[in-house]
């Protein structure tokens, strides 16, 4: 077993629980304030009118993207929409994994949250480039970065952990084959004779 230390605990699969958990509320979050903003967009559009109007300065954002089409709007409303659908189903993806010690559930985790990873590492500089509040961004986007490189390690330790527990049960399985192997050997030589002598005795 191994007994490396974590941040919360020295026992991967409960860190790795408490990691899914948060995946799942930052998801809920995520999702409700889009969802706020979207009900703001689509019933209030004078609000975002006076926001920018209030502090122009600090609304370049904004202001590019009331002044977008339709169609730019919904690509650019719908990427954090399925970026935040897709955590939360990492999240119960993990918990599950954790809870139930599945390995297939761990390994399709690590494969996806490292695919998310490399993907934003691509995508920051456009995202910089684009966006006005440059250093809020970047911020954000290296505490995400952190926190998701502790997340694969953490998970890591935990597939390995899954994949030695695995190793030792199908050695103890081909063990207990083995062992009885014999014995069953033993009992059809056994009946083996026994059905001889029958038939030289009825001879």
């Amino acid at each position: 077993m191994f007994t490396k230390k974590f941040c919360c605990s020295n026992q991967a699969a409960k860190v790795a629980k408490m990691l899914a958990f948060t995946d799942m509320v930052f998801s809920i979050l995520m999702i409700f304030i889009l969802s706020s903003f979207v009900h703001i967009y689509l019933n209030y559009p004078n609000t975002l009118h006076y926001m920018i109007e209030e502090n122009p300065e600090k609304q370049e954002d904004l202001k590019k993207f009331l002044i977008w089409g339709p169609q730019k709007k919904a690509l650019l409303l719908s990427v954090p929409f399925i970026g935040s659908f897709l955590n939360g189903f990492k999240g119960i993806l993990l918990f599950i994994g954790a809870h139930q010690r599945r390995v297939t559930a761990i390994k399709i985790w690590l494969i996806l949250t490292f695919t998310f990873l490399v993907a934003s590492m691509l995508t920051f500089v456009a995202e910089v480039i684009f966006t006005q509040d440059k250093g809020l961004l970047v911020c954000i986007t290296l505490l995400d970065w952190i926190y998701e490189t502790y997340s694969i390690w953490v998970v890591q330790c935990l597939f390995c952990e899954l994949r030695q527990e695995q190793r030792i049960q199908n050695r103890s399985n081909e063990t207990v084959r083995t062992n009885a192997s014999p014995a069953s050997t033993r009992s059809d030589n056994f009946l083996e004779t026994a059905t001889t002598l029958t038939s030289i005795q009825k001879f």
